[in-house]
């Protein structure tokens, strides 16, 4: 039961704080854009919590070509599921059998200004919210994300170093 509350409280603060710090993708438009990125190694980073609970993201190497666009800058679109993303519970190992992992389609948003911070995004898969999820039927505040908020495009809010990530991003053409 611990578990399905931390993920449902987990899910809130996620979708509440998507808009605060990010750039609100329904602003972004389908680019006409086709030029390309490539993150040149799998990028890892951890998110540590105060109860001892650790987040492990690695944002996977490939060609991320232009998707969607503003005025301030580009949406990237990686291939496949690009973003693994392990949860933990009491434990700092990603390989406990208690973790939860999950894999989603995602993206990186890379500003014009190039003294901006490059966002990571990524996409609620329904699937892997079963995954998740399991069995169980935590009720009616799953039942609303998943009608209002799945396969959307939300801003990730534990984001990694900027200066690291931008280090391993090229332009490809």
């Amino acid at each position: 039961m611990t578990k399905i509350a931390f993920i449902i409280i987990s899910s809130l603060l996620i979708t509440s704080c998507a808009s605060l710090t990010g750039v609100d993708p329904s602003s972004l438009k389908k680019t006409t854009k086709t030029n390309r990125v490539e993150i040149e190694e799998d990028f890892k980073w951890e998110e540590h919590f105060a109860l001892g609970n650790v987040h492990f993201l690695t944002l996977k190497s490939g060609v991320y070509n232009a998707y969607l666009d503003d005025k301030r800058g580009t949406y990237y679109e990686g291939s496949d599921m690009c973003l693994e993303w392990i949860q933990t519970y009491d434990v700092a190992d990603p390989s406990d059998p208690s973790a939860i992992t999950r894999n989603l389609r995602c993206g990186i948003y890379v500003p014009n200004n190039d003294s901006k911070q490059v966002k990571v995004y990524y996409y609620i898969n329904i699937e892997e919210s079963k995954k998740v999820i399991g069995e169980h039927n935590p009720g009616i505040i799953i039942r609303a994300l998943d009608k209002a908020e799945w396969d959307n495009l939300k801003h990730l809010m534990y984001q990694p170093d900027n200066n690291k990530l931008k280090a391993i991003i090229s332009v490809v053409d």
